[in-house]
């Protein structure tokens, strides 16, 4: 293990590792970023379910606590929906008056209403959210927009596994200007 782990922390890695860490060395898996793997992580799996997905976002925000000063928390659509949205749960009944806020980013702006390629609320600082990075492409891609709206701070990304090693996560800033956050690296589960 990379770290020494809270008892949430522990509870939430037996949890992917029983119900969401599937391991198929017969046909390699693809992955969003176009890799392939024998193994995957559908954090989805845990999302969809109501003790899971308390459990992923009182991990993420007590991580996001101890990170400081994040107003919104959110990213592009489908992984960062669960995610934000629970943690902005899970902070208006841990501190109503220090409440996190929840958007998402639409992949294409919608074809009807008012046409929105942001949902949700968005106040700087904001952390960018996600399920699992490979590549980081998801996360990218928020920066990117985030980057264009006037008045928005991004502080960092965070995520529940990182699928790289701890010195790709350190060289993310360099490379990218926000620090990446993990709970987990793709190491600790073999």
């Amino acid at each position: 293990m990379s770290q020494l782990l809270t008892s949430k922390e522990q509870e939430l890695f037996d949890k992917i590792k029983k119900e969401a860490f599937i391991f198929d060395d017969e046909e390699p898996i693809k992955l969003s970023s176009g890799q392939t793997s024998s193994y995957y992580f559908d954090i989805k799996l845990l999302t969809g379910d109501s003790k899971g997905i308390n459990l992923v976002a009182q991990v993420l925000y007590d991580k996001i606590k101890k990170i400081g000063n994040i107003k919104s928390v959110g990213g592009k659509e489908s992984g960062s929906i669960p995610l934000a949205t629970a943690v902005s749960l899970i902070s208006e009944r841990e501190d109503p008056n220090s409440s996190i806020q929840s958007f998402f980013i639409r992949k294409e702006p919608k074809k009807h209403g008012m046409r929105r390629r942001l949902e949700g609320k968005i106040v700087s600082p904001v952390l960018v959210i996600d399920d699992v990075v490979t590549s980081g492409k998801s996360a990218l891609d928020a920066l990117d927009y985030l980057g264009e709206l006037e008045d928005i701070d991004v502080n960092c990304v965070l995520t529940v596994i990182f699928r790289g090693k701890k010195e790709e996560a350190l060289n993310f800033k360099k490379k990218h200007g926000v620090e990446l956050k993990y709970v987990f690296l793709e190491e600790d589960f073999y």
